[in-house]
């Protein structure tokens, strides 16, 4: 699929989670540095007449994706046998962000942060 992903190819996402399936066309592909993924990118032209972003990668291995909707965006990663699709807010669920997410080494051995 992705290897024969062209600029002005229409694709269709679907979304089941909101029972939606949202019709693009690719606006631009970029080829990975390894030259084995593929990203392919688009616009969605929401009911809000907003336009809202989506970035397919496919990769040997994995896929990831970011789809915006008007329900907020969705992320999908996935491998060659299953995939999920969450809405982005439940991935932050139970981050806290006012902790640090690095340490500094003192010179006595300890560490400072998490």
């Amino acid at each position: 699929m992705a290897p024969a992903w062209r600029v002005g190819d229409r694709v269709g996402i679907e979304v089941p989670q909101l029972g939606e399936r949202f019709e693009s066309i690719i606006d631009r592909i970029d080829e990975g540095a390894d030259g084995r993924s593929r990203s392919a990118r688009g616009v969605i032209a929401g009911d809000d007449g907003l336009r809202r972003r989506f970035v397919v990668t496919v990769g040997p291995m994995h896929v990831f994706a970011y789809i915006d909707t008007t329900n907020g965006p969705f992320e999908l990663v996935g491998n060659n046998r299953l995939g999920w699709l969450l809405p982005t807010s439940s991935l932050m669920a139970g981050w806290d962000f006012s902790d640090p997410d690095y340490f500094i080494s003192r010179r006595d051995g300890g560490r400072d942060g998490r």
